[in-house]
C-alpha cells in the first residue's frame, strides 16, 4: 500500500489519540482546580476555629489566673474532661486525620476534703516537689466499626489500583491498542479525581473502564485473560459490593496492570 495510502488510515486513529490525552489533560486539571478550591475552603473554615480556640484559651487562662488567686480546688474529673473536651476539639479541626491516643501526666497538690477530692491550683513553687501528687491517664479513640473500616480499606485497595494501572496506561503503545489504551487511560483518570467513587457505587462507575479494557485486550492477545478476570470480578462486584469483591476486583486490576506492563519490555 502507498505511503500516503497509510498515512491517511492512521491519521484518524492519531487524532483519536490526541483527543483522547487532550481529555485526560483536562480532567487532571480539573481535578486539581477542585482539590485547590478544597484547600481554601478547608482554610477558611479552620480559621474561624482558631480563632474561637485563641478566644477560649484566653478564658481558660483568665480562669486559671482567678483559681490561683483564689486557691481553689478543681476536682480531678473536671480537670480529666477540660483535657478530653481540648482533645475532643482539636481532633474535629483535623479534616480526614484523627487522634488515636492522648497522655497526660499531671504533678499537682492534691487534697481531700468532705465534699471530694481536688487539685489545689496554685504558683510554682508554692509546694515542695516532695509534698506533690502524679496524676496520669490515658484517652483513647472508641474504636471504629470494623466493618466501615474494611470497606474503607478495600476501597484504598482499589485506588491504589487504579493509580498502577494509570501508571501503565500513560505510556506509548502498539499501533492497534493505542485507541483502547487512551480510551482506558481518559477513564482510570476521571475514576481517580472522582469524589463519588465508594464501595456503592464502584461497579457502576467501573464500567466504562472494564469496557475499554476488554477492547485493549482484543487489540493485545496476551491480555485477554487479565482482561477476562477483571471483567469476572467485575460482575461479582455488581452482584454484591462486599469488601472481599472489591478487594478481588482490585487485585485482577492490578494484575492486569502488571501484565501490560511486562508485554512493554
Amino acid at each position: 500500500m502507498p505511503d500516503a495510502d497509510v498515512r491517511r488510515l492512521t491519521a484518524p486513529a492519531r487524532a483519536v489519540r490526541a483527543e483522547a490525552l487532550v481529555r485526560a489533560l483536562q480532567i487532571d486539571r480539573e481535578r486539581l482546580q477542585g482539590v485547590l478550591v478544597d484547600r481554601e475552603s478547608e482554610l477558611e473554615r479552620l480559621r474561624p476555629v482558631v480563632e474561637g480556640q485563641a478566644a477560649q484559651l484566653s478564658k481558660l487562662r483568665e480562669q486559671l489566673r482567678d483559681l490561683e488567686r483564689q486557691a481553689r480546688q478543681v476536682e480531678v474529673e473536671t480537670l480529666i474532661g477540660s483535657i478530653a473536651s481540648a482533645v475532643a476539639a482539636g481532633e474535629g479541626a483535623l479534616l480526614g486525620r484523627t487522634i488515636s491516643s492522648a497522655r497526660a501526666e499531671i504533678r499537682a497538690g492534691l487534697q481531700a476534703a468532705a465534699e471530694g477530692t481536688g487539685l489545689v491550683l496554685a504558683p510554682p513553687g508554692a509546694y515542695d516537689t516532695s509534698a506533690l501528687s502524679t496524676i496520669t491517664f490515658d484517652l483513647r479513640a472508641v474504636p471504629a466499626d470494623p466493618a466501615q473500616e474494611t470497606r474503607a480499606s478495600a476501597l484504598v485497595e482499589l485506588v491504589q489500583a487504579l493509580a498502577e494501572l494509570q501508571t501503565v496506561l500513560d505510556r506509548e503503545h502498539a499501533p492497534a491498542a493505542r485507541e483502547p489504551a487512551d480510551k482506558a487511560l481518559g477513564q482510570t483518570a476521571a475514576l481517580l479525581g472522582d469524589p463519588e467513587l465508594s464501595p456503592d457505587t464502584a461497579a457502576t462507575k467501573l464500567r466504562s473502564l472494564v469496557r475499554h479494557l476488554s477492547e485493549l485486550a482484543e487489540a493485545q492477545a496476551d491480555l485477554r485473560a487479565s482482561a477476562r478476570a477483571v471483567a469476572e470480578q467485575h460482575a461479582a462486584l455488581t452482584e454484591s459490593a462486599r469488601p472481599d469483591t472489591l478487594l478481588s476486583f482490585a487485585d485482577a486490576l492490578s494484575a492486569l496492570a502488571q501484565e501490560l506492563e511486562r508485554l512493554r519490555r
